[in-house]
């Protein structure tokens, strides 16, 4: 051994365990973030399926009325047999755009249309914007 350097700790020492415990601590992790990120893909997928029926409904209301529904009553059982369910259970929510001088900032601003939100994952939401024809995440 030459001098300044030191030894390889022999296996089952101290010095080999603190490694052995940081490796398995930075996998757990990054399986834990890996697990997050397909749960999250999952819901999203499931929640654009789920909706799919809702936000034809509100086209239908739309051509044949010319306006989007003020809410989901507008729209059972006419164009839905019931209130739809997020993939967690709970009620989607449906929301009428407001005009864009309105003192609501956020996604249900816009000229004409709505938007249909389900919480994906924790305080995530998947929200599905009209006027766009589009989903995204936010939170």
């Amino acid at each position: 051994m030459t001098m300044g350097s030191s030894p390889a700790p022999e296996p089952g020492s101290k010095g080999m365990g603190c490694v052995t415990q940081l490796l398995i601590l930075l996998a757990a992790a990054a399986l834990g973030v890996v697990w997050i990120m397909l749960h999250t893909a999952a819901k999203t997928r499931a929640t654009e399926q789920a909706m799919g029926p809702l936000i034809r409904a509100a086209e239908s209301f739309h051509e044949k009325t010319g306006k989007y529904p003020e809410g989901l009553q507008e729209l059972i059982p006419a164009y839905l047999a019931e209130h739809p369910k997020c993939p967690d259970g709970k009620n989607a929510q449906y929301i009428k755009k407001f005009p864009l001088d309105t003192p609501h900032p956020g996604p249900a601003v816009g000229q004409d249309g709505f938007i249909v939100t389900c919480y994906t994952f924790m305080f995530t939401k998947h929200t599905y914007d009209s006027e766009k024809h589009a989903w995204f995440n936010w939170d």
